[in-house]
């Protein structure tokens, strides 16, 4: 049982430092997909599936369930993984290249297959916003429009601002070298976000 609980605990640590680093590098490299990478790697599922199975056993060996708070934290942790297992499987990530004053529907995936959104982004303008008296970036921002059906939406994403619409969310990813285009990371993920940010 000491074995199990070392274990349970000892992951349990790993995992939280493991999304605490893959956080910083998103902040600090202003590309979100870096996160992306390390929750959808196969080591990282691997590893929450086994602390997951660890968590459950050790809630019916020390029958957790006449503790509702300490098994509400093992559950949590099943339920993390049910939602890193969906995103795994359905989930979609590609990016979507902008230049200014014009629209796109096209992501471009990893495979090198395109999918067309059921409505456009149009690029009103991308702008680097600088710390006060020097030349160290510290915000990328787009100006975008959804387009769809005649009606438009008005949003901004930057580094630290997440556009959503119609169940996709739009990161700031990268930028065209002359400063006129944008790169958008842009996901599709409602029920493993939903089931991971309830865990």
């Amino acid at each position: 049982m000491h074995l199990l609980k070392r274990i349970t605990f000892t992951l349990f640590c790993i995992a939280m430092l493991v999304l605490a680093i893959a956080s910083l590098l998103d902040n600090l490299t202003g590309e979100p997909g870096t996160s992306e990478t390390v929750y959808h790697s196969i080591p990282f599922a691997a590893m929450w599936g086994v602390l997951t199975v660890c968590a459950l056993i050790y809630i019916f060996r020390r029958k957790l369930w006449k503790l509702p708070a300490t098994m509400m934290i093992h559950l949590a942790l099943a339920l993390i993984f049910l939602g890193a297992l969906v995103t795994h499987i359905w989930g979609e990530q590609g990016r979507m290249h902008i230049r200014e004053h014009e629209s796109s529907d096209v992501i471009e995936h990893e495979d090198s297959n395109d999918q067309r959104l059921p409505f456009s982004v149009h690029l009103e303008s991308f702008e680097i916003i600088y710390y006060q008296s020097t030349s160290s970036p510290k915000d990328y921002v787009s100006k975008i429009v959804f387009e769809e059906g005649g009606k438009e939406e008005k949003v901004t994403v930057s580094m630290n601002n997440i556009a959503r619409y119609r169940n996709y969310r739009f990161y700031q990813s990268a930028y065209d070298d002359d400063l006129h285009g944008s790169i958008l990371i842009v996901t599709r993920d409602p029920w493993g976000i939903g089931l991971t940010y309830s865990g």
